[in-house]
């Protein structure tokens, strides 16, 4: 992904997603929760530096070329492992829907983000835990791509689609790297 050098939080948000997916990995544990919210605070400096002593990478906050790379290639691991795992089809989490809140809701908000790599209308949106008007209109425009009832919930139905296509895309995307 390019950056504008006028428009830093995009770096900071895609840093911020990195570190939160590798979090909630299992063995992530020892990095704080942060906020995707582009702003390069207190929690994110933190993590990073965690995430830099964890590697080996040196002590210090700063997100250098190859602390960005290791951090990436952590990303896309544990992003591949959730996305083998089955991370949406938890029967018991839906429907989701406005109002709603909790790690269900995480899991799908950062699903929703990986896809608009490939879906750039769903836009990105700040990964809360909390089902809002973003997270709904993010579904609606998915359940459109996908040929689904267009509700802004989710459901079984939308959440086995939204992840089969994220696990087709994510196949296709590993094998052209």
């Amino acid at each position: 992904m390019l950056y504008r050098i006028d428009r830093p939080e995009e770096a900071i948000r895609e840093i911020q997603r990195y570190l939160l997916e590798i979090a909630y990995a299992p063995g992530g544990d020892y990095l704080p929760r942060v906020t995707v919210d582009g702003i390069y605070g207190d929690r994110t400096r933190e993590a990073v530096t965690r995430f830099r002593r964890r590697y080996g990478l040196g002590e210090g906050d700063r997100v250098d070329p190859e602390t960005f790379a290791l951090l990436y290639a952590q990303y896309r691991r544990y992003f591949s492992d959730r996305t083998r795992h089955l991370a949406l089809r938890d029967p018991t989490a839906y429907p989701l829907s406005l109002g709603d809140r909790g790690h269900a809701v995480i899991v799908l908000q950062s699903t929703l983000n990986e896809l608009s790599e490939f879906y750039p209308d769903l836009g990105r949106h700040a990964i809360t835990g909390l089902y809002r008007q973003q997270t709904a209109a993010a579904v609606r425009q998915m359940q459109r791509h996908l040929n689904l009832p267009v509700t802004g919930v989710t459901d079984d139905k939308t959440a086995l689609a939204v992840e089969e296509d994220l696990r087709t895309k994510s196949i296709l995307f590993a094998q052209t790297q």
